[in-house]
């Protein structure tokens, strides 16, 4: 491993240029134990003030006091940035760009005692203005799934954990529904193909769209597998255009890596900029059009009949234990089935075959009784253990499932050993 004397290098550019990792957790003070005072935190107050002082990798931090006070933050210091916004690869070595020490606490993003009394936050970008240049762009999320949470917890009327869990299980396929429309009316609009096979899919793609559709990203819904692959498809039409300069220059670049690609295209599609339609259709709806023939065409190849194009057949879990990447002949014993699940990635559910929501907590100081909790695994990594995967189905299908234990099963006595 090289090393500088701003961190190790960690790759080259296309020019060849060492690039350099610079990354708070290198620095001295990086990790500490100050996590275990938030045991303490009797307010919102104290818990905002004490995230900017804890030792941890970045992470968002909502949290509510008994006398109903709200409150979101960062957890972890940032580096108070000069010359760049951290964006970007730049040089550092004439002193022009370069982090000086870290971002004052007080100075740190935060949320406290909003109007409405709420927060919430998806991994989506909460800061905006100064606040987002000291939390600088980590590659943030989509705001969909955000929005859908705002909108569910907007709804609720003294709420219980009950819904709660709701608002965590709504798979409501909201900005699917958007792009639905727009593939649809861009169909209506396009010229008619030349080829006969091209509109006949065209024809079952708009039928499939709209009787197959209820709204959701349900397993059995095919409608939402392909206005999913329909959006999906014309997002890699429109970067492979934007970036065909960076292809040319990096034989390894992947535009799949760049964030926030359903929102860039979604704003390319809302103004239509002739210049930017991508090669070699003629406009934006030719392009949308062009995107539901190349879904629908991934489709038929599969070989499967229609009915069997559900989002369940996609959208199935993939979750096992280590083991099984090194011994997949004993995967039947390591891996949970795999389920078809609701949800996606943009979607208060969020569920796909890798990854998901990695618990579901709902429980209120002095409730605990009431509280409930999903983890998908369950509790046990044993998989010789009777209880591997035990709780596993309750996080696949959303059941209601306790936090607290019911009453014992077994009792496990360990005695010394006589001599």
């Amino acid at each position: 491993m090289r090393e500088s004397r701003w961190g190790p290098v960690w790759t080259h550019d296309a020019a060849g240029r060492p690039l350099a990792l610079r990354w708070a957790a290198h620095d001295t003070g990086a990790i500490n134990l100050r996590l275990l005072e938030l045991a303490n935190a009797r307010t919102v107050d104290n818990a905002v003030a004490l995230a900017p002082r804890l030792g941890m990798p970045g992470q968002n931090l909502v949290c509510a006091d008994a006398g109903g006070r709200v409150a979101w933050t960062l957890a972890s210091r940032l580096p108070r940035r000069v010359g760049w916004d951290g964006r970007s690869p730049a040089s550092f070595a004439d002193g022009a760009c370069r982090w000086d020490g870290w971002v004052e606490a007080e100075a740190q993003p935060r949320v406290v005692d909003p109007p409405e009394g709420l927060v919430w936050t998806a991994n989506n970008r909460v800061a905006a203005g100064a606040d987002l240049a000291a939390a600088g762009d980590g590659g943030y999320g989509l705001g969909a799934r955000a929005a859908q949470i705002r909108d569910d917890l907007r709804a609720l009327v003294r709420p219980d954990e009950k819904d709660l869990l709701a608002v965590q299980l709504d798979d409501r396929a909201v900005m699917m529904g958007q792009w639905r429309e727009l593939e649809l009316a861009a169909l209506g609009r396009a010229p008619a193909p030349a080829d006969a096979a091209v509109a006949q899919r065209r024809a079952r793609f708009a039928q499939l769209a709209r009787d197959d559709w209820d709204g959701r990203a349900s397993t059995g819904s095919v409608g939402y597998r392909v206005v999913r692959g329909a959006s999906y498809a014309f997002v890699d039409l429109v970067y492979a255009d934007l970036t065909a300069p960076c292809r040319a220059g990096d034989a390894g670049f992947d535009a799949r890596e760049l964030p926030l690609r359903l929102a860039v295209a979604w704003q390319l599609l809302a103004a239509r900029p002739a210049h930017l339609a991508p090669a070699p259709h003629g406009d934006w709806d030719q392009a949308l059009a062009a995107a539901v023939d190349t879904t629908m065409a991934r489709l038929a190849a599969g070989g499967r009949p229609e009915r069997e194009w559900t989002w369940g057949a996609r959208n199935r879990a993939n979750i096992a234990h280590p083991l099984a990447a090194v011994a997949p002949q004993l995967r039947r014993w390591l891996a949970a089935p795999a389920t078809p699940l609701p949800g996606d990635a943009n979607l208060p559910r969020v569920q796909a075959p890798g990854s998901g929501a990695s618990e579901r907590l709902v429980v209120s100081p002095g409730r605990e009784s009431e509280a409930l909790f999903h983890m998908p695994g369950g509790q046990s990594g044993h998989p010789l253990s009777p209880y591997f995967l035990a709780g596993h189905a309750d996080w696949e299908q959303g059941r209601p499932t306790p936090l607290l234990p019911g009453p014992a099963r077994h009792r496990l006595r360990l005695e010394p050993r006589a001599r």
